[in-house]
């Protein structure tokens, strides 16, 4: 049986929590690690949901608006969002086409998002009628490189009670795991990292649409990274009750790699 789980110092030279997928041994990966401390993480800054109001009409066209707020980065995060249009349950990714009413497919050529360190205007046009729209959004914290300190036997891992607080941390080089902050940590308790699902190629044949089940409901959005092989961006969309995910190609045929994490 292999080694899936090592706590302190590893083969990789480095102490940190290692989780290996299974029938992988932790200290001879031939796959991707489930658990890895010696990389830092693309966490959780904030998220939500929002009504996204009308803002006016003009040639039968429909225009929405929503600003969001957060706590400042003092820097420009990265955001993933989707729209979510009448039935509160079908989630639109861009860059993929809306399902409008009587079968009608609407790709939107007027999606817009402004982005500051504290704030987000997202945007959109759809022909009338009007219509009720929400807005998902996922802010991201950028992980912190904090200065590398020379090693002098610190200690690095620490998972535990720690004067009445659980802790469980691994501190980059030089930090002292039970006094470290958040940004000079690997993996730290108040942490909010990108859970994966499942991952899964499909091919489409041109104007063909594939449904692909992910086996499970979902309160909200996960983050979806759907890729074409010339690595453009593949859009979808995703009922949330059901958990069906929905692509759909034009008139060209394309193969689609695509990857689920959930921001719990």
């Amino acid at each position: 049986m292999s080694e899936r789980t090592r706590i302190g110092n590893s083969a990789f030279g480095v102490p940190g929590i290692f989780v290996s997928q299974p029938g992988d041994d932790v200290s001879f990966p031939t796959k991707a690690m489930l658990l890895d401390s010696r990389y830092d993480a693309l966490e959780i800054h904030t998220r939500g949901r929002v009504s996204v109001p009308e803002i006016g009409t003009n040639a039968d066209i429909v225009s929405y608006q929503a600003t969001i707020n957060y706590p400042s980065l003092g820097y420009i995060p990265h955001i993933t969002w989707g729209a979510v249009i009448n039935d509160g349950q079908t989630i639109y990714y861009p860059p993929g086409p809306i399902d409008l009413a009587n079968g009608n497919v609407y790709s939107s050529q007027d999606i817009v998002a402004w982005l500051t360190p504290s704030q987000f205007t997202y945007g959109i046009t759809i022909p009338i009628p009007s219509r009720s729209i929400d807005l998902f959004y996922v802010i991201y914290r950028n992980p912190q490189q904090s200065p590398t300190l020379t090693p002098s036997g610190t200690e690095r891992v620490f998972i535990g009670n720690d004067g009445g607080s659980f802790k469980m941390r691994v501190s980059k080089a030089g930090y002292q795991a039970r006094s470290a902050s958040r940004d000079q940590c690997l993996i730290h308790e108040d942490k909010r990292p990108l859970i994966p699902v499942l991952t899964g190629v499909v091919s489409l044949a041109a104007n063909q649409t594939i449904d692909v089940s992910l086996g499970r409901s979902f309160d909200f959005p996960p983050r979806i990274i759907a890729r074409r092989a010339d690595g453009r961006s593949a859009g979808c969309r995703l009922s949330l009750s059901s958990g069906v995910l929905r692509f759909r190609t034009g008139s060209e045929p394309m193969t689609i790699r695509y990857a689920i994490y959930h921001p719990e």
